[in-house]
């Protein structure tokens, strides 16, 4: 009882506090006691995810567009060409999804993945 008045109860809800004050993205006691609470978090979560993957993809995008390209000219059998492009498609498609949702501001936590 004593530490619990000195250090304060951690499966207390919080009074003025944020989701996730620390950004480290582990869900707090009340955010797991909490079912509605914890669907946010992990909403927010998840639209952070898309989010850091969808710019590491965008920087590398050219890059392989410029690999395709070469293994093109190099006449590399078409279907793996078939399946390179697929993939960037598909890469491109989520990218867009998880923008349109950021934009929306809906917490859209499962756009198209690639």
């Amino acid at each position: 009882m004593a530490h619990a008045r000195e250090h304060g109860d951690d499966r207390a809800p919080p009074i003025d506090v944020p989701i996730d004050p620390s950004g480290s993205g582990v869900p707090q006691a009340w955010d797991s006691m909490n079912p509605e609470s914890f669907r946010a978090f992990e909403a927010a979560r998840e639209q952070r995810l898309l989010k850091d993957y969808a710019e590491a993809a965008s920087a590398r995008l050219a890059e392989w567009r410029r690999a395709l390209d070469s293994a093109t000219a190099r006449g590399i059998e078409t279907g793996k060409i078939a399946a390179a492009e697929e993939k960037i498609r598909r890469l491109e498609a989520a990218m867009a999804s998880a923008s349109a949702a950021e934009r929306k501001g809906t917490g859209d936590s499962n756009p198209q993945r690639p």
